[in-house]
């Protein structure tokens, strides 16, 4: 496709009047004939950053599948393929993911496609039951490729990658750098773009505050929370992500025993299931949603005011991006964000927009958190610079 056929488009179908500079680079490393690694902090732009060089490669539609885009989630998925749908015009694009029937998936792939957007399973399945032609895809993007490695997709995608012996150029994103790229990826001399401390609007607009709490169970703690953050009874709208899905049952089930309107949201949920619960919380019939780190990355979900990662943390999760949606970055990439050494509940990130996101971290201190005595939060006027502005919550 020509820029021509595509960029009115993004402004006509997404409202984008001016590309990033991430997005502008990508459209130059095109033209370098390199592979592209790409690593960008979520919600920086960067699924339109990788779908403007591959529709650059793609050709009049064939019928013949062009390009395949791999992402870890059925969210993901469904977001990438919305996108892809609106600008390229004259181009079939399928998108492939559990939880729905997938005899709709096989009528939509025998009449032909041209780009398929997939989970690294559902591909799999539909490439091992013959049901698509992988041989003539030219364009490959692994996206969120860190994430896919984390849930464990790696042999997925080692199986795929090897079906894929005509692809030409591969774009492969991620939101954290890594030091070494499994084996299959045999990438070509790659150009790598690296956007991740691009990040000084964030830092602008974070504010940082810590919550101290000694109690074994937080539940009781996270509910005083809660409620002290509730405007005249009404709880703001807040995300609390847990480790496990049999946590994020405890936690909601909890909260709606104290009377706290709260949905669940996790992978052993079918498809319809997760969306109703994302449309509760957008709606706000829901206002506080319990999730696991599938909510982590691809939720398009606007004026949320708190994201809270409960429990035990070991390794880096993700958070929410300030901003219009919950599509959230690793904490690696956020300003404040080392969890290496947290273990439950402490700080609050507060943005400077009309949205506030705080988020609260927990640690673990010496025993006790009193909640005889309502909290006073300290609030600095000015967010400068996140890492220096953390005042604690006095109870």
């Amino acid at each position: 496709m020509r820029e021509k056929e595509f960029l009115p488009l993004v402004r006509e179908k997404l409202g984008i009047e001016k590309l990033n500079p991430m997005q502008l680079k990508m459209m130059q490393a095109h033209s370098e004939s390199r592979d592209i690694i790409l690593l960008s902090p979520t919600g920086s732009g960067k699924t339109l950053a990788f779908i403007l060089p591959m529709l650059k490669m793609l050709r009049p539609s064939t019928g013949r599948v062009q390009a395949v885009v791999v992402a870890p989630s059925r969210e993901l998925v469904i977001q990438i393929a919305g996108i892809v749908g609106k600008i390229a015009a004259g181009l079939k694009t399928t998108p492939l993911y559990g939880g729905h029937k997938v005899e709709d998936e096989v009528n939509s792939l025998a009449a032909g496609t041209d780009i398929i957007v997939a989970t690294p399973g559902r591909l799999l399945d539909h490439i091992n039951r013959r049901n698509i032609d992988v041989l003539p895809t030219r364009m490959l993007v692994l996206d969120e490729f860190d994430k896919s490695l984390e849930l464990g997709f790696e042999t997925e995608m080692r199986k795929i990658v090897a079906r894929l012996k005509n692809v030409s150029r591969v774009i492969l994103t991620s939101a954290t750098r890594a030091d070494i790229l499994p084996d299959f990826l045999k990438l070509d001399n790659p150009l790598t773009l690296d956007f991740l401390e691009d990040n000084e609007k964030l830092r602008n607009r974070i504010r940082v505050h810590r919550v101290d709490s000694d109690a074994n169970d937080k539940l009781d703690s996270l509910l005083t929370l809660l409620q002290n953050l509730s405007a005249e009874g009404h709880p703001d709208r807040s995300i609390i992500f847990v480790n496990h899905r049999e946590s994020a049952e405890r936690v909601a089930n909890f909260l709606k025993r104290k009377g706290l309107p709260a949905v669940l949201y996790h992978g052993a949920l079918d498809q319809r299931e997760r969306e109703q619960a994302v449309a509760r919380f957008n709606n706000g019939s829901r206002p506080v949603l319990v999730a696991t780190d599938l909510a982590a990355r691809g939720l398009d979900i606007k004026n949320v005011r708190n994201t809270r990662p409960l429990g035990t943390i070991t390794t880096s999760r993700s958070l929410p991006k300030p901003g219009h949606t919950v599509t959230a970055a690793p904490p690696a990439l956020m300003p404040t964000a080392t969890y290496s050494c947290l273990s439950d509940l402490t700080r609050i990130l507060r943005t400077m927009l009309l949205l506030t996101i705080p988020d609260i971290l927990i640690r673990r201190k010496s025993p006790g958190w009193p909640l005889s005595r309502k909290p006073s939060f300290s609030l600095p006027d000015d967010a400068r610079n996140c890492q220096k502005e953390i005042s604690s919550v006095s109870w």
